[in-house]
């Protein structure tokens, strides 16, 4: 297997990627629940846990979420003790922990990183691009497969 094989994301991972795309793209323009600079964070500003979120939080005043702090809130559940970083790892490969070299660490610092700015609708857009120019296929309303 080549280098450049052995550094993709698995198909099931950019079907979870669309679905994420998929939901962030229905949402309305004036959204108020998507922060890029945090994971989740409830409406005191206290940081949340993958196994903390469910799909009511996003009705609760003040909750906010990046992109990847939107999968559980779309069905994506969590594993017991499971931090951030190995969530986002697992169920869409994004890593951002010394994988820069890989599809996963690049898919992480231009999609998802809090470095970047703008709203869901911007990340959407660096998504599309991002799958367009790394070779995978184009989202378009995917079903999301859980890892």
């Amino acid at each position: 297997m080549s280098d450049k094989l052995s550094c993709r994301i698995p198909p099931d991972k950019v079907t979870n990627l669309h679905k994420l795309g998929d939901h962030l793209a229905a949402l309305p323009e004036e959204y108020g629940h998507f922060r890029i600079s945090a994971y989740a964070r409830d409406a005191q500003g206290n940081s949340l846990e993958p196994s903390q979120l469910a799909p009511e939080a996003i009705h609760e005043c003040g909750f906010a979420a990046c992109g990847i702090g939107h999968g559980p809130l779309i069905g994506f559940t969590s594993r017991p003790g499971e931090d951030w970083p190995h969530y986002a790892s697992r169920v869409f490969g994004a890593r951002s922990l010394d994988f820069r070299g890989s599809d996963g660490g690049r898919l992480f610092d231009e999609v998802f990183a809090a470095k970047l700015a703008g709203n869901h609708q911007r990340l959407v857009e660096r998504l599309d691009r991002w799958l367009a120019r790394n070779e995978y296929p184009p989202r378009s309303t995917a079903a999301g497969v859980m890892p």
